[in-house]
């Protein structure tokens, strides 16, 4: 990650930020996050005092449009949003992703049911495939 510009939507417990900051600290780190209890615990935990760390508080749907890209690696892992939700971050990624950077996302959908799950994984393949 040294060198690289990472973004990350949902900061949750931290897990991809600190792995992202164990390879080397990237020269761009976007941490966006929207709860305002893991806010405080970013701030507890000095986040936006690390090299290159910035944290925008907010929903991705109201900061992501202004944020300029483009970034290296994308990993979104929100809470409490529908496949829709996650289906509308779609269409930015060819604004926010350099060529050849990567996007992964969490899949908790449908996680009560692997038949659902796997209809849930095939339509985010095609609508990742529809939006370029």
């Amino acid at each position: 990650a040294a060198g690289a510009a990472v973004l990350n939507v949902g900061f949750g417990l931290g897990l991809f930020d600190g792995c992202v900051q164990a390879l080397g600290p990237p020269e761009r780190h976007v941490i966006v996050e929207a709860h305002p209890d893991v806010l405080e615990e970013l701030r507890r935990r000095g986040w936006q005092e690390r090299p290159g760390v910035s944290v925008l508080p907010g929903r991705w749907q109201e900061v992501l449009p202004s944020l300029p890209g483009p970034f290296d690696a994308i990993f979104f892992d929100t809470w409490e949003e529908s496949y829709a939700d996650l289906r509308a971050l779609f269409p930015q990624l060819r604004r926010l992703l350099s060529p050849g950077g990567r996007f992964s996302f969490f899949n908790g959908f449908a996680s009560f049911d692997i038949f659902y799950h796997a209809v849930c994984c095939r339509m985010a393949q095609e609508d990742l495939r529809d939006a370029g």
